[in-house]
């Protein structure tokens, strides 16, 4: 069916860090259901932090026995074995211990947090994917395709990324931090407020690093769906491209919207780039002034070298967080531009909410009518101008025109897909915005000049939904419009694979699967637009009886094309530049010397011949 040509998507800009509180509400309330295994989670990572921050304690400990046996009098070394080799094994086989709870708790926390994670994303894909067939043709004339699959592949995946190891594993990181401080703060508070000197430059670099790599990131995002889109509709298009030769001028564009995204990423490794070595750079400036206090305080005797040992570690396990944190950050920040891009996916609105107690209207009668309609896409470009029609219960009517006459947009008012702005279209003495969506699109088969095949087998694109219509409604709808003798044919039959956007057939064989799924459903109105113009005259042959039949006993509008369908209707109207300007039947209509005429003469009377 056609459209209103596509505009280019809005991009949306780089979000401020404002916005993160509230991304964090939303993305809380994502993980809402699985709160029990977030928190149980969340304990884990606390307990593996605080073990963590233990490990240089038990060093300090080994230290003190192998340096001052004498100690082992003072607690906690007064639990150990007296002899110091066995207090060694002792505190050895403790450490070794350690290492196999942190083994423990990290396994399971990996194991609780990718489920919940899991199955937040099924949760968000299928919302997704829902709120995506409620949408109106309209937002998909503007929408690329190529970012709404990013938003539900690429943007989710991220979205899991940042639950299992962002989140998780920052507050571990924090926790690990904060744990350390106090051990470090209790062993030699002098110590500590020395390592501490360069904290305030390392929040410096922190806040620095996340102002600039969240546009980044959202600049990335961006990037990459405009090069998925492009992707998908060229390689859906590959054949025109090699036919007219404008291979060239593809790898053009595709050049600019890769180095687009190859920009993008510089910009946000280069800002990574510069922060980790500066984070390395705090650390080792951090272990010198520790050894320069450690040194004086040794010569006061104020500090132990067991304390120093331990503070060497613990230099290492404070600046690792930081490491890791500047790493985390970064897919962090593409998390939460990935965030903004799903949430927005989410928020535009649908065609109407879901009204599971709606019912459709008594159907007066199974007539369809337009009154005085008038309809533009965009502003006053009026594309229907005042247009009455009335197609009577049984009736077949045919609408013929120049393109851009506005014939397929009857089609996409009766059905909903856009809606008058003036005027009203009635379908069984109802108007249309009576109608539930759904339910209204149920009373109609349409047969499209390019019906939609997807990947399947021939059977499950007639059925389309196996719900509502079963084999044997498939195979009888099959053999009304001629499909059955084309089928038999087949080694496969009905199980036949169509290939993917029904490759593997011809179009004359795709349409006719068109045709056998528009009566497959039973319908009480018939729409074809332009069904005819892809089948070749043999094939038209095993079709003609079958239009007869596929039309007889339904309200039929025709989008006319072929000279023999245009010969058969009830009625024929011409519109012109949007208006309604004769109706009649054929031999009427040629009478008159009119515009219909004209249209004879120019695009029937050869195939005729």
């Amino acid at each position: 069916m056609s459209s209103p040509a596509a505009t280019p998507a809005t991009v949306t800009p780089p979000a401020t860090l404002a916005f993160d509180r509230g991304l964090l509400r939303r993305l809380a309330g994502v993980l809402q259901p699985y709160r029990r295994w977030m928190l149980g989670s969340v304990g884990m990572v606390a307990l593996h932090a605080l073990l963590g921050g233990s490990a240089p304690y038990l060093t300090k400990l080994v230290v003190d026995v192998c340096t001052d046996p004498e100690r082992l009098v003072v607690f906690p070394l007064s639990l150990l074995p007296p002899d110091p080799f066995q207090a060694v094994l002792a505190l050895g086989g403790a450490y070794a211990a350690l290492l196999v709870l942190q083994y423990l708790l990290r396994a399971g926390q990996i194991k609780w947090m990718n489920f919940a994670g899991q199955r937040a994303m099924y949760e968000l894909r299928e919302q997704l994917f829902s709120r995506f067939q409620r949408r109106s043709i309209a937002w998909f004339d503007r929408t690329p395709v190529g970012r709404l699959v990013t938003g539900a592949t690429t943007d989710v995946e991220s979205l899991h990324e940042l639950f299992t190891s962002g989140f998780v594993a920052l507050a571990g990181d924090v926790l690990l931090l904060v744990f350390s401080l106090a051990w470090m703060l209790w062993l030699s508070p002098a110590l500590a407020l020395t390592a501490l000197v360069v904290a305030p430059v390392a929040l410096l670099l922190l806040g620095a690093f996340r102002k600039r790599s969240r546009p980044a990131e959202t600049a990335v995002r961006s990037a990459l769906g405009d090069l998925q889109s492009f992707l998908a509709e060229r390689l859906a298009g590959i054949a025109t491209i090699q036919l007219y030769s404008s291979e060239a001028d593809a790898m053009a564009r595709f050049e600019t919207l890769n180095e687009r995204h190859r920009e993008a990423q510089r910009r946000s490794l280069t800002s990574e780039a510069w922060f980790l070595p500066a984070v390395e750079w705090l650390a080792a400036v951090a272990a010198a002034l520790l050894l320069y206090v450690s040194w004086l305080l040794m010569e006061r005797e104020a500090v132990q070298i067991s304390v120093v040992v331990a503070f060497i570690q613990y230099g290492a396990v404070v600046f690792r967080p930081l490491q890791r944190m500047s790493e985390k950050l970064r897919g962090m920040q593409g998390a939460f531009a990935a965030a903004e891009r799903i949430f927005e996916l989410l928020d535009q609105p649908v065609e109407e909410p879901a009204e599971p107690q709606a019912q459709a209207p008594a159907v007066k009668s199974p007539q369809v009518e337009l009154q005085n309609v008038w309809f533009a896409y965009h502003g006053e470009d009026w594309v229907l101008r005042d247009v009455s029609l009335k197609i009577n219960p049984g009736e077949m009517v045919a609408v013929v025109g120049h393109t851009g006459a506005g014939k397929t947009t009857l089609i996409n008012l009766l059905l909903r897909f856009y809606e008058a702005q003036r005027g009203r279209v009635l379908v069984g003495g109802r108007d249309v915005k009576e109608w539930p969506r759904e339910e209204l699109r149920r009373r109609f088969g349409v047969v499209l000049q390019d019906p939609s095949l997807f990947a399947g087998t021939i059977e499950s694109n007639i059925r389309l939904d196996p719900a509502a219509v079963d084999q044997r409604q498939a195979v009888q709808a099959a053999k009304r419009v001629r499909l059955d003798t084309i089928v038999e044919k087949l080694p496969q039959k009905y199980d036949t694979p169509v290939g993917e956007r029904g490759a593997a057939l011809s179009a004359g064989q795709r349409q006719l699967v068109g045709f056998a799924r528009a009566l497959a459903f039973n319908p009480s109105f018939l729409v074809l637009d332009e069904a005819t113009s892809a089948v070749d005259p043999e094939t038209e042959e095993h079709i003609r009886a079958g239009v007869e039949r596929l039309v007889e006993g339904h309200t039929s509008l025709v989008i006319a094309h072929r000279l023999s369908t245009v010969r058969r209707a009830d009625r024929i109207v011409v519109l012109h530049h949007g208006r309604v300007r004769e109706e009649g039947t054929h031999h009427q209509l040629l009478e008159q010397h009119g515009l219909y005429w004209k249209l004879y003469q120019l695009q029937f009377l050869d195939q005729e011949d």
